[in-house]
């Protein structure tokens, strides 16, 4: 017999693709009811549907794979991340065999680990809800790192791995990448997150070319030509994240420094100009402690 699902594309969400085990897909409509006198039941009208729910169980286990799929390992690798996307709260892309370009967020998600039948993995359930938002033809748009950051990553740990250059700050990076892709992906509004976020990937990205410059025995130099590509990849990171840093501070309105003969902190200036305190923090990352800004102390408002 012929197995229609071999012939669809795999089921992913953000880009991270996931073994489908079932699905089951909830819809309803929206139906007000309206008591009339003297008259038995009740009036019903239709306003539209409700946001249907997809309820997707998925496996993860390095002995299930989709084909064609280059991405991190199954597990738990790719599972972590797909729950780090879930954490952001952001509405994402859910592509499903039959169903694609699905705009929802995960709602909620449980894990589960069997030493006997999944042994070496696990199964997620989750449940995706639609989200009607706006038309993301008006979301802002980002020319570097959308959709891309994540599999930069991936290119730059495979040549890292092959110099034995590997550690931490590299998972690290790999987790702010998903992060940084997470909101390039969310309607254009949370431009505090892009530019907080890609803040800490160039970060990431000095930190290791830092390390890997300082000679330290047992590293790479960093002159081979191996090394060199990952200088090069770091590099590119770097630049595409600063990228989309500055395309988000485009879109905030222009800004002005004020300095004020008191201690404040950046609350008490938001709720004394009317302007958001999420955005100002975004736009004053070089104070340390916005809970206490000492007279005198440089601060950007909003014009």
């Amino acid at each position: 017999m012929v197995d229609a699902w071999e012939d669809l594309e795999p089921a992913s969400f953000n880009g991270l693709v996931f073994p489908m085990l079932s699905l089951d897909i909830d819809g309803s409509l929206r139906m007000p009811r309206r008591a009339r006198p003297y008259r038995d039941g009740a009036k019903l009208d239709s306003t539209g549907t409700e946001p249907e729910e997809f309820k997707v169980e998925a496996i993860f286990h390095a002995n299930v794979t989709e084909p064609g799929d280059s991405g991190p390992p199954m597990w738990p690798d790719r599972l972590n991340q797909l729950i780090a996307q879930f954490k952001l709260g952001y509405t994402g892309t859910l592509h499903l065999p039959w169903m694609r370009n699905i705009r929802c967020k995960a709602e909620r998600w449980s894990r589960r680990a069997n030493s006997e039948s999944h042994r070496g993995g696990e199964t997620l359930s989750v449940t995706f809800v639609e989200d009607n938002e706006e038309n993301l033809e008006d979301s802002v748009e980002y020319s570097t790192v959308r959709a891309t950051a994540q599999q930069q990553v991936l290119e730059l740990v495979v040549d890292a791995e092959a110099i034995a250059v590997w550690d931490g700050t590299f998972e690290d990076l790999t987790q702010f990448a998903a992060d940084l892709e997470g909101v390039l992906n969310a309607p254009g509004e949370f431009l505090e997150d892009v530019i907080h976020k890609a803040k800490r990937v160039a970060n990431a990205c000095r930190r290791i070319m830092a390390a890997i410059a300082t000679k330290v025995p047992g590293r790479d130099q960093g002159e081979d030509p191996a090394s060199a590509r990952v200088m090069a990849r770091l590099l590119a990171l770097a630049d595409a994240a600063a990228q989309a840093q500055a395309e988000a501070e485009a879109q905030l309105p222009a800004t002005i420094e004020v300095r004020y003969q008191t201690d404040r902190d950046i609350y008490d200036i938001a709720t004394e100009r009317g302007q958001s305190a999420r955005d100002l923090i975004a736009i004053n990352s070089e104070i340390e402690d916005i809970s206490y800004i000492p007279a005198g102390t440089p601060v950007k408002v909003f014009a």
